[in-house]
């Protein structure tokens, strides 16, 4: 963590609000994950914060950070509404984490991306079916957590965006659609914009959750150009 004063505070404001409003949505099961039982939690950061990391990723929302089992001791450290000490993209052993050092080449003790990232989502519960879910509360929660999620992203500032999924990508790139590239059936499988024309986003399908939608080669190829534009903008 390399935060000033200043904006960890803010940073601990943006926590607390979010606590508040998910107690006050409390009723609803997307404010108490499982491994809370039955007591009201949510994630913001997959990381410990950091100023000007070389990288942000942003995905869609938690799932488990333990495969098959929701209850873990990961979970619930992860979805207690605290800034994480943790760097969960290298220390657990969820899907997602699994894939991005997967696509980072990370190894054990060696210098890596994934050592210098903030990590977190657009949306900051769980579950498998929040695409789906409209009823009011749930519509609520979801637009309050993409604002907060931009706050964030206005607060930390980092170098590159790695969008894992088209909704974060077009959340963080003011709703459009951005420079892109599809499909024969044209679904995109690449996209670049910037944040407030200033930080570089680049967005591929998301890593763990879009596989079955795409072929195996446009899932690819909209990964590797994600990888090799952020090293090439870290690089010049």
């Amino acid at each position: 963590m390399n935060l000033c004063a200043e904006k960890l505070s803010e940073l601990e404001k943006i926590y607390a609000e979010t606590r508040e409003v998910f107690i006050r949505h409390s009723s609803h099961s997307l404010t108490k994950p499982e491994s809370l039982g039955g007591k009201t939690g949510f994630c913001i950061l997959y990381t410990p914060p950091l100023l000007n990391p070389d990288m942000m990723v942003i995905g869609q929302n938690p799932s488990v950070f333990t495969r098959g089992d929701g209850r873990s001791d990961a979970d619930h450290l992860m979805t207690s509404g605290k800034i994480p000490n943790t760097n969960s993209y290298t220390e657990h052993n969820h899907d997602f984490a699994i894939k991005l050092r997967e696509i980072f080449g990370y190894e054990a003790e060696k210098p890596n991306i994934l050592d210098r990232c903030v990590g977190m989502n657009m949306w900051f519960f769980q579950g498998t079916d929040v695409n789906d879910q409209t009823d009011f509360q749930a519509k609520a929660l979801r637009e309050f957590c993409e604002k907060q999620t931009l706050r964030i992203l206005e607060l930390l500032r980092p170098r590159t965006v790695f969008a894992s999924g088209f909704k974060a990508f077009d959340l963080c790139n003011n709703m459009k659609k951005g420079k892109s590239r599809t499909t024969s059936r044209g679904q995109r499988y690449y996209a670049e914009g910037s944040y407030g024309g200033e930080i570089p986003i680049y967005g591929c399908p998301h890593i763990t959750g879009a596989r079955r939608y795409y072929s195996q080669g446009d899932f690819q190829k909209g990964i590797a150009l994600c990888k090799e534009r952020i090293f090439s903008h870290l690089q010049s």
